[in-house]
């Protein structure tokens, strides 16, 4: 099973057409082999999975530090050109709003993956920061303990000098690629970042030499499961104590804006209530 690099629906409409139960596109096929099979991958061999429909923003300006030191929890001090933070997002309660990956490219350019909170912050905010439109980037990771080996063999060099959370740019099978070392199982991982429409041909060629260690190829159905094991937050879950805050209401309300949902306010009878009867699909207000 080939995998396909196209631009994900997360509209109420593309949810509800997911033939498979999961994250519809989001992830690609539910899984490639089996769920059991896939999730031995980060602690014997390694995987390669598709996290490209994250959104990656490129803020630039004086004030980009400020306005990620303002709502995060992370300092800002000695961020070197280079370097990658993982930026947790709070909201004023100091609940988890979001959180995402903030690299720096030049003194004043920055890229950022999952910015929602980051930008509405901004845009309620005086910063002196703009923002590009999002920019059409492959996120794959490449993790587990053959990821290191995998990796200098597909690029041809060594990365053992590669320190954590920073990045430089690789040639995978005739591409300029962006690697980054960070790890999501406990071993040395990578993400890569590379334009989309080489995706294809970047994925292939690391699925092919990987055979030789092992590889599995990532499906939506355990992409939560790496998550769950590494104590990680699960989007759309976790942080929904968060958006749901009263002063969140304003964010709340574009995120509903931009997801194509609507609400329908409802009357529960006390009956139906005793009978513990629910009108799925269908938000009450």
């Amino acid at each position: 099973m080939k995998a396909k690099f196209t631009k994900p629906d997360f509209s109420l409409e593309g949810f509800r057409k997911s033939i498979h139960g999961h994250f519809g596109d989001a992830w690609g096929p539910p899984q490639f082999t089996n769920w059991i099979d896939e999730s031995m991958s980060w602690k014997e061999t390694c995987y390669i999975g598709d996290w490209s429909f994250l959104p990656s923003v490129r803020y630039s300006g004086p004030d980009v530090l400020k306005l990620f030191a303002d709502c995060s929890v992370n300092t800002m001090n000695n961020f070197e050109v280079g370097q990658s933070k993982h930026i947790i997002h709070c909201n004023k309660d100091g609940k988890i709003i979001e959180e995402g990956v903030l690299s720096r490219f030049g003194e004043d350019e920055y890229v950022a993956f999952s910015t929602m909170w980051a930008d509405f912050y901004r845009r309620q905010g005086d910063y002196n920061v703009s923002a590009a439109e999002p920019l059409n980037l492959t996120k794959f990771q490449v993790q587990g303990p053959n990821s290191l080996f995998l990796m200098e063999r597909v690029s041809g060099e060594s990365l053992r000098d590669l320190k954590f959370m920073r990045f430089r740019k690789i040639q995978i099978a005739g591409h300029e690629v962006l690697i980054l070392r960070q790890g999501m199982t406990g071993e040395i991982g990578f993400e890569l970042q590379a334009p989309l429409e080489h995706g294809a041909e970047i994925w292939h060629t690391i699925v092919e030499a990987g055979k030789e260690f092992g590889i599995r190829q990532m499906g939506s159905r355990v992409a939560m499961i790496n998550h769950l094991e590494a104590n990680y937050p699960t989007h759309s879950l976790d942080y929904l104590s968060a958006i749901f805050g009263k002063d969140e209401r304003p964010y709340l309300d574009e995120l509903v804006e931009s997801s194509g949902i609507t609400f329908k306010t409802i009357t529960v009878s006390p009956e139906a209530m005793s009978q513990a009867t629910f009108l799925i699909g269908t938000v009450v207000r």
